[in-house]
């Protein structure tokens, strides 16, 4: 049995750079070769079944939901939290341009920065790579996490963040709205309406309440023991079709 992390095909449809592409792209073949091998192929998402049809079962990933847990104290001033790199897929570029148009209406609110890439500007708090209790601390304290990427296979940091209590905002694709019901559980929105979605979030105290119960909700399907008993299920099924 072989699990595929979601697909290198649209890693290298969203590359920002030629070698990152090829690259990808050579991974994508290797993923089809691993395919054609005799054994059980399980995606975690449906849309790494759309780039891999040979996908023949679908097992989100897990996340420890007795570790991300929301906290009744969020940070005093609004906060947007995002977590990745700036020019790759996950767009962290396209926040950081957009943020001016955030404090034009939220003039107190503070963009924090976890990743590899340092970053500045008015109001942005970089906070470098950070441990898993250092992260799920920013969770618990982030009004709302952003996730502006171009693609994602299943979107764990969105399930964590929601597990935290954190108001999720995304960019539109198909790997998120696997997870987001717009306007239920979080907030879908195209590229160039970032910074207004944003300012919706951040504005308004009823929406964040009812978006971060339902997200709350949501994610218990995502537990890890849930998760564990999909596998557990899956490996005693194929023990007994051989």
């Amino acid at each position: 049995m072989r699990t595929f992390y979601g697909s290198a095909l649209y890693e290298a449809v969203f590359a920002g750079k030629p070698i990152r592409f090829f690259r990808q792209a050579l991974f994508y073949l290797l993923e089809w070769i691993s395919c054609l091998r005799k054994g059980t192929c399980v995606g975690i998402s449906a849309v790494t079944r759309t780039a891999l049809p040979l996908v023949s079962e679908i097992i989100p990933c897990g996340v420890p939901l007795n570790e991300f847990v929301a906290d009744a104290k969020r940070y005093s001033e609004p906060s947007v939290l995002f977590l990745g790199d700036l020019d790759s897929r996950k767009r962290g570029r396209l926040l950081l341009d957009s943020f001016p148009a955030v404090l034009a209406r939220q003039p107190s609110a503070i963009l924090r920065v976890v990743g590899p890439q340092e970053c500045a500007g008015a109001q942005v708090l970089y906070r470098g790579r950070l441990s898993r209790d250092e992260l799920v601390k920013e969770y618990r304290g982030a009004w709302v996490y952003c996730c502006p990427s171009s693609y994602e296979g299943f979107g764990v940091p969105l399930v964590e963040a929601m597990a935290c209590g954190a108001v999720v905002v995304a960019c539109d694709n198909a790997g998120v709205r696997e997870i987001i019901n717009h306007n239920y559980n979080g907030l879908v929105c195209d590229p160039q309406l970032l910074a207004e979605t944003l300012v919706r979030a951040l504005g308004d105290s009823e929406l964040r309440k009812r978006l971060a119960a339902n997200g709350m909700s949501f994610v218990k399907r995502f537990a890890m023991e849930s998760t564990a008993q999909k596998y557990r299920d899956l490996y005693r099924r194929i023990v007994g079709m051989s």
